[in-house]
């Protein structure tokens, strides 16, 4: 199948999207749409400035691009890969799951907004926002005060603990997992973006949903990793923000309390998690800028699946 940098961005987009079970909208194709190199000659060369990716040239692409039309269906206003139908219903049903886990999130989130040193709060495990199913869990990313980041962790992990809401082996539904958190002055998430490009974390940039903002950080942070969007260049973030305020003024220096939490916090920190900073870098990440607990990295695995069916998909 012969595709031009437009059509081979339209199917990227579509079967990204696929992965997780989500068929979009024209306008949603229209934001999220995703242009990466997959070629080698001159035709993936060409700047995206001088491309044409307003929505309604991709509506008419995808109504006359023939190898398109073979691979892509349209099913009330959701565009899909071929024989995957079922998932406009599937969306529907997630959608509706959603609406209540992200009421909940919420509430979590007014309460984390009182911890100490707390800069922004965000959902952060979904692609497609609303799509949860029913035994999902929520994943909060957290960005802290400079030189606050493990104070930060010890006071909202031990909030939710009391509330009974860290998830265990056997229960995870609704559970809130504390598992990555920033320093406000490490937000450029590039460095540790997979080589020779990171869809999942790209991606995972702007499907945040930030519940929590002071000073500007949510803008802040995606002001910095503005490079995600020679990737995305119709990117649109939204907001869902509950609490816009002041955050209070901390010393820049790392004061006794935050060095004494940091000591505490590694002590009792479970093994495996040590273990696997040495084993996989890119999954746990345990510094004073950032603390990340991935102990099942997704990004490369999602992005070979990824390889796979868009090579799949194109070679027909």
């Amino acid at each position: 199948m012969k595709l031009n940098q437009l059509e081979s961005a339209i199917l990227a987009t579509l079967i990204w999207f696929d992965l997780f079970q989500w068929p979009l909208k024209l306008e949603e194709l229209w934001q999220y749409l995703y242009f990466f190199d997959n070629k080698k000659d001159s035709s993936f060369k060409k700047s995206f400035k001088e491309i044409n990716t307003d929505l309604e040239n991709i509506r008419q692409v995808l109504e006359k691009n023939e190898n398109l039309k073979r691979v892509v269906e349209l099913k009330e206003e959701f565009y899909f890969l071929k024989g995957k139908s079922d998932l406009v219903r599937l969306r529907q049903e997630r959608e509706n799951i959603s609406f209540k886990k992200l009421k909940k999130a919420k509430r979590v989130a007014r309460l984390l907004s009182l911890v100490p040193f707390v800069k922004m709060i965000s959902l952060s495990n979904v692609m497609g926002k609303n799509n949860f199913s029913k035994e999902s869990d929520l994943d909060f990313f957290i960005i802290a005060s400079k030189n606050r980041i493990w104070t930060t962790r010890f006071f909202a992990v031990s909030l939710i603990e009391i509330l009974g809401l860290r998830p265990k082996p056997n229960h995870r539904k609704d559970k809130i997992c504390l598992n990555f958190f920033l320093s406000e002055d490490n937000l450029n998430l590039e460095s540790m973006a997979l080589k020779p490009y990171d869809i999942y974390l790209t991606y995972w940039i702007h499907q945040l949903i930030p519940f929590c903002d002071k000073d500007e950080t949510y803008k802040k942070f995606l002001k910095v990793n503005d490079w995600t969007r020679k990737y995305l260049p119709n990117i649109v973030d939204e907001s869902n923000l509950i609490n816009f305020q002041q955050g209070k003024k901390s010393s820049s220096k790392k004061g006794f309390l935050e060095r004494f939490l940091c000591c505490l916090q590694l002590k009792f920190m479970p093994k495996i998690l040590k273990e696997k900073v040495k084993e996989d870098p890119q999954a746990v990440i345990i510094n004073d800028k950032m603390l990340k607990f991935h102990l099942q990295e997704r990004r490369k695995k999602y992005r070979e699946k990824f390889e796979e069916q868009f090579r799949v998909i194109s070679e027909n």
